[in-house]
């Protein structure tokens, strides 16, 4: 790779540098230097050496553009001026600022910026286009005088990012899944210090969905977890909802939280001034509000509001000479029966079961059916779920090839799919015994590798996708007995 070694001082108004090659600042007592009113544009990575000096000028508006990744050696030196780093390249960019502090981040990058250690940016994260990437471990501290602007469905934190405050006032979270913009915001009862983090997870919440009274229901789409990381400061945690929380009466919409335990209960956070309509609005939890290190999610205290029950699962696999179709709910309200539906041609489907609900429940349910007759080839199966009020709602369509009595089949399931942070893995096993994941990248590079223990029947594991670029994986589960079965997960 070439690179220019160089000391920059800009001392004239509106000067641009557009750098076709990396920028390499070799350390030495070098500084690279962008002075007030002054545009840089590095067209390659930028690379701040041991040693070695960025420096902007405190006053004015300092540029500095980036088609590649920065990194800022943690020997290295970032003097902070007024500037906006403006991330704007076409394909997703790494961010390593070294451990120092910086002013600003502008995103203008479609394909997302990556941080890849934790930065305090003490002015303004300004999101244009593209998703800021984020983990716990190298996220986002907004400083006590620190702001996010800008944020929406196509641009916002995907991941945890914190902020500290020091005042009264609150601070709206710019977070999403990736996809929805889902805000949380969180106001101090005092100006003690106290730093907050959070993150929202636009899917149900993965353990229990049992409640305390007053709480009805809670919401099965989505959840936030907010997280003090430091101080003791009380406050009050404020959630959104859109067209997609299934909202329709505001004035019955609460806050609840969960400690994050799998035996743990969802309990009532209050509910203080519900705004907005059903499409988009917001609830508040009780003002002086002080169980932290915990999850929340919007929740109701009557029926008038549906935040729907989702099936938890859906699975429809060969095993032997039947195919067993098995699935699980969540929750259940006035649920009266389900019927399990098959086709042969993936058009007209007829029942083959009818299978009693639970009515009424808040805690996960498991449910079963077999087909005793498939047919030699394509078997398609679905579920409709009727209440008791006549209502109904059609599952999505699950496809198993059948090849006969002495295939021995097995067959997975994989969701969410596409998947934000954990992928779900269902798979029946016919044979007790030890079975292999492999995950590979599209260009066929295997990123993932482990053996599993899986009893005859249905087994169930999780896979933490936080560490995996975006884009298409194949996934392949092998049998003891060397059979093999090839899916594919998108991660987003």
């Amino acid at each position: 790779m070439i690179k220019k070694i160089f000391t920059l001082f800009f001392a004239s108004a509106s000067y641009l540098l557009s750098a076709q090659l990396d920028l390499y600042n070799s350390g030495g007592g070098l500084t690279f230097y962008i002075g007030q009113s002054h545009t840089v544009q590095a067209e390659g990575n930028f690379d701040n050496a041991a040693s070695a000096t960025i420096q902007f000028e405190n006053g004015g508006t300092p540029d500095f553009r980036l088609k590649g990744n920065f990194t800022n050696s943690t020997s290295g030196t970032y003097t902070l001026g007024t500037e906006k780093i403006r991330f704007n390249g076409s394909s997703l960019q790494l961010a390593d600022f070294g451990g120092d502090d910086i002013y600003g981040i502008y995103t203008d990058n479609s394909n997302n910026v990556q941080i890849d250690r934790n930065v305090n940016v003490t002015g303004d994260v300004e999101f244009g286009t593209g998703d800021i990437i984020s983990t716990t471990s190298s996220h986002i501290t907004i400083g006590t005088s620190g702001t996010a602007t800008g944020a929406d469905d196509d641009s916002h934190n995907f991941g945890p990012i914190a902020k500290n405050f020091t005042s009264t006032s609150e601070f709206t979270f710019p977070v999403g899944d990736g996809t929805t913009y889902r805000y949380s915001a969180f106001t101090p009862t005092s100006a003690s210090a106290v730093t907050m983090r959070s993150m929202y997870y636009g899917s149900m919440y993965p353990f229990s969905m049992m409640r305390n009274s007053p709480i009805y229901k809670v919401s099965q789409l989505e959840y936030w977890d907010m997280y003090r990381t430091s101080g003791s400061t009380t406050g009050t945690v404020k959630l959104s909802w859109d067209t997609n929380s299934d909202v329709s009466d505001v004035a019955d919409m609460r806050v609840a939280f969960n400690n994050g335990t799998s035996t743990s209960w969802w309990e009532d956070a209050g509910s203080n001034s519900p705004t907005g309509t059903t499409s988009a609005g917001y609830v508040s939890s009780n003002a002086a509000w002080d169980d932290f290190n915990v999850y929340f999610t919007l929740a109701t205290t009557t029926v008038d509001n549906p935040l729907p029950v989702e099936l938890v699962k859906f699975l429809a696999a060969g095993n032997g000479t039947t195919i067993d179709i098995l699935w699980q709910t969540s929750a259940e309200i006035n649920s009266d029966y389900f019927s399990v539906l098959k086709s042969t041609d993936g058009v007209n489907f007829e029942e083959i079961a009818q299978v009693p609900a639970a009515g009424r429940s808040n805690s996960l349910i498991d449910y079963s059916s077999i087909d005793t007759d498939p047919i030699i080839g394509t078997n398609y199966y679905k579920l409709v779920n009727y209440d008791f009020d006549g209502t109904f709602e059609e599952s999505d369509v699950k496809v198993v090839y059948y090849a006969g009595e002495d295939e021995g089949e097995f067959s997975a399931n994989i969701y969410p799919n596409p998947v934000n942070s954990e992928a779900n893995f269902d798979f029946i096993a016919a044979e007790e015994g030890k079975y292999s994941l492999k995950i590979f990248s599209i260009n066929g590079a295997m990123v993932y590798s482990s053996d599993l223990l899986a009893v005859q029947g249905l087994n169930s594991f999780k896979l933490n996708m936080d560490l995996y670029y975006s884009g298409k994986y194949i996934v392949q589960i092998i049998s003891p007995t060397d059979k093999v079965i090839t899916s594919s997960i998108k991660k987003i």
